[in-house]
């Protein structure tokens, strides 16, 4: 019997990353579907919030098990922001708005939190949680573009444990860092529950 899970993005490479979860695990009878949802994206104050009240509205809307997937940039040295208006942020200031924010501080280190909602057929609600790899906005841009980038981001992140800019990363270690990362996921966190619980 195969298994489906609604998950509600319309980013393709967060599809691809739970597929993977499972078929590494040896999981074909789990499948993903991507699914749409018209929710409005509330303005809360913190990740969790954001991600447990779109889960809960999606599950209203199509009255069935739903997993919902949202993160941000956590800067320390700005008490979290932007947090879960990364994406405002990014599309109106952009890194150079974020670069003027961080003028003079000395603290620099950033990292990347998400959360996973999943909202089971009986209405209970599971949140997973991923504290993402800490790294430091540099202070300057590094007008390099990755074929690899999501995101502008990736000019202004120092990745200490490599000692260059996300954006300087070869293919390789891209791949290397990826993985690494994503064992820790609020994906992955959700993707080992469920094959333990189905």
């Amino acid at each position: 019997m195969i298994m489906e899970i609604n998950f509600i993005t319309s980013n393709k490479g967060k599809i691809a990353a739970l597929e993977r979860s499972f078929l590494n695990a040896g999981r074909l009878d789990i499948k993903v579907n991507q699914a749409r949802a018209d929710i409005i994206e509330p303005q809360l104050c913190n990740i969790a919030d954001v991600s447990k009240y779109k889960a809960v509205e999606a599950f209203k809307i199509l009255k069935k098990p739903v997993l919902v997937e949202d993160g941000g940039l956590v800067i320390e040295a700005l008490n979290g922001f932007p947090g879960p208006y990364t994406k405002y942020v990014l599309s109106t200031i952009g890194v150079d708005g974020i670069l003027r924010l961080m003028h003079g501080e000395n603290n620099r280190g950033a990292k990347f939190v998400s959360f996973a909602t999943f909202v089971e057929n009986d209405g209970t609600i599971r949140q997973f949680e991923r504290f993402g790899d800490n790294f430091e906005i540099a202070n300057e841009r590094k007008n390099i573009l990755h074929p690899d980038a999501w995101s502008d981001l990736w000019q202004v992140m120092y990745m200490k444990n490599y000692g260059k800019m996300l954006c300087e990363f070869s293919k390789q270690e891209i791949i290397d860092h990826t993985e690494k990362s994503q064992t820790s996921g609020s994906l992955q966190q959700f993707a080992k529950w469920f094959m333990e619980k189905y």
